[in-house]
């Protein structure tokens, strides 16, 4: 069996068993049960329970939703990449919402941060185009815009997804790349 089957199997008997009781009173033991595998192997692939939650997280965004700024479902739909990650999250709500507001979600806020600063970063250097930043300003909004969405998403979860996500913006979708378009225009300067 090869070493991505094995996560997968680990990966799928813990989104079960949250199915049906809260993941911070989910054993290692029982997850081990529920996919017929050994304490060893569990703990060949992942560190502990956090980091299973994380590699969850990893595996279903590399595999349903992708990081495209526009993104085209399969209906042919336009989708943002943020808009997708959140439907994504509300699909599976049973499972995020337990993960955040488990012990695992401390390590899972910190790890959907540090994926979506990349994203945001790219999108960030796309719209400067040609001008200039200075690194420690690109990490400031790069960081300041991460926290607003992530803040935003995770307060969204630990109230349990009560509303799907297309109404959580409040119609301001597109606030944050307005804002950083303005930011950019006020303080980047042009190439020489």
């Amino acid at each position: 069996m090869n070493r991505d089957h094995t996560k997968i199997i680990i990966a799928e008997a813990l989104i079960r068993l949250v199915q049906e009781k809260p993941l911070d009173k989910i054993t290692i033991s029982e997850i081990i049960s529920a996919c017929n595998t050994s304490r060893r192997t569990f703990y060949y692939h992942f560190a502990d329970k956090q980091d299973l939650v994380c590699w969850i997280f990893d595996w279903e965004v590399a595999t349903h939703v992708g990081l495209q700024d526009v993104i085209i479902d399969k209906a042919g739909q336009r989708k943002y990449f943020v808009d997708a990650l959140r439907n994504h999250l509300y699909r599976n709500r049973v499972f995020y919402v337990n993960a955040i507001r488990s012990a695992a979600g401390n390590k899972l806020r910190k790890h959907i941060f540090e994926f979506i600063y990349k994203y945001r970063e790219q999108q960030i250097l796309r719209i400067l185009g040609d001008r200039v930043l200075e690194p420690t300003g690109l990490k400031f909004l790069t960081s300041y815009f991460t926290h607003a969405i992530v803040g935003n998403t995770f307060e969204w979860a630990e109230e349990g997804m009560m509303y799907p996500p297309n109404q959580l913006d409040g119609g301001y979708r597109d606030v944050t790349t307005r804002c950083m378009s303005f930011i950019l225009d006020e303080y980047a300067g042009m190439r020489d």
